[in-house]
């Protein structure tokens, strides 16, 4: 691979501005796509932004009769029963 500088965020709009200020920053979740096309040399990014634990990506959410899960969710969070109810416009943060 070759180099490149990474980044952690603290919000997802220090993400956005950075992101739009340097236009060959790459966004880090998960990386389960972007590693291994770092890899093989298909990406090259100045920056690698780390948005994966952002809080502000996480909760689940019903609004309008439409189900809303945050990128960075878990999975234990979705299948905890603490999840939307039908009907309901609360917001729900998982553990």
């Amino acid at each position: 691979m070759f180099e490149f500088k990474y980044l952690q965020v603290k919000t997802l709009s220090e993400a956005a501005a950075f992101v739009a200020a340097n236009p060959d920053a790459k966004l880090l979740a998960g990386g389960m796509t972007l590693i291994p096309t770092l890899k093989q040399r298909l990406a090259q990014p100045s920056h690698l932004v780390d948005i994966g634990g952002l809080p502000e990506l996480r909760g689940i959410e019903v609004k309008d009769g439409r189900l809303r899960l945050g990128r960075e969710q878990r999975s234990r969070g979705r299948l905890s029963g603490r999840g939307a109810r039908a009907g309901s416009n609360d917001r729900y943060h998982a553990p």
